[in-house]
């Protein structure tokens, strides 16, 4: 769709994965997902785009605190993209929310060939990303996000994330057709969905899972639906089992739902085992 668009000028906004590993010193041991950003970063840049990356990297939950700057990102791009600039914008999300007006966006008149501009960790604003849906300070957070591109484009290609929760993954479609703007589907995430069409075609005949969080359970639920074979297994390994054993809802209705088709760890009665199949 946009192949044949010359984009100088024009705000691209890409939702990526940018959770990748952190030393304690900031080197990034290994860069996989960054570097699935090369096919969209490349698209844009030969067509004069200014990119704006946004993404998380770790979280905050019951207490603790994995999130890291995104600064460390700065030098990895600087160096993989030497031909144009590359900014980094420390302040711009904060506890305090969105922190960075779209005027603000430092565009130089010499960026012929685009630009990049990185926008602190996301997660940063918790509250404020992970607000309850349809409340104040979220909806104008997710909507101010949109504004840093004018009414551009939106191009969502973080796999890995697209079953969180969030404003920047949940509602940033919604804002950007709101502002008039457009919304695709990255290269990463196309080459993805291309690898399940054969799958969930035929119908997938086991799923093993772990892990209990509700961003990753909810989507389970609906793939077992859709896609679980009439003759379908699904494994659940020792921690969403001892959730179970608690009497996890969603996890329960899933196995009244598949009576007979759901497999849990033999040591799920014990809810201290953390052992994770997923």
């Amino acid at each position: 769709a946009l192949a044949d668009r010359d984009l100088k000028g024009v705000r691209v906004l890409i939702r990526s994965n940018l959770n990748v590993p952190m030393t304690g010193d900031g080197d990034i041991p290994d860069a996989t997902r960054l570097k699935e950003l090369d096919p969209i970063i490349k698209f844009l840049l030969a067509r004069k785009a200014d990119i704006i990356l946004l993404g998380h990297n770790g979280r905050l939950e019951d207490g603790k605190d994995s999130r890291k700057s995104l600064r460390r990102l700065l030098e990895y791009f600087q160096l993989r993209f030497h031909k144009v600039h590359v900014t980094f914008y420390e302040k711009s999300i904060t506890g305090e929310g969105l922190q960075l007006k779209p005027e603000k966006l430092v565009i130089h008149e010499l960026d012929e060939g685009g630009s990049i501009h990185i926008l602190q960790n996301v997660r940063f604003a918790d509250k404020f990303e992970n607000g309850k849906a349809g409340r104040g300070e979220r909806d104008a957070f997710g909507r101010g996000l949109a504004e840093l591109t004018k009414g551009g484009i939106l191009i969502v290609d973080a796999f890995g994330d697209i079953g969180s929760k969030g404003a920047s993954i949940e509602d940033l479609p919604r804002h950007f057709k709101n502002m008039g703007g457009e919304v695709y589907a990255g290269p990463s995430m196309v080459k993805e969905f291309e690898k399940f069409g054969p799958v969930l075609e035929q119908g997938i005949d086991l799923i093993i899972f772990g892990g209990v969080k509700s961003d990753k359970i909810e989507p389970l639920v609906k793939i077992v639906d859709h896609t679980l074979s009439p003759d379908g297994r699904i494994l659940l390994g020792s921690a969403p089992s001892a959730a179970l054993g608690m009497g996890y809802s969603l996890l329960k209705n899933l196995v009244k739902d598949n009576l007979g088709r759901v497999l849990t760890a033999v040591d799920y009665s014990n809810s201290q085992n953390t052992f994770d199949i997923g």
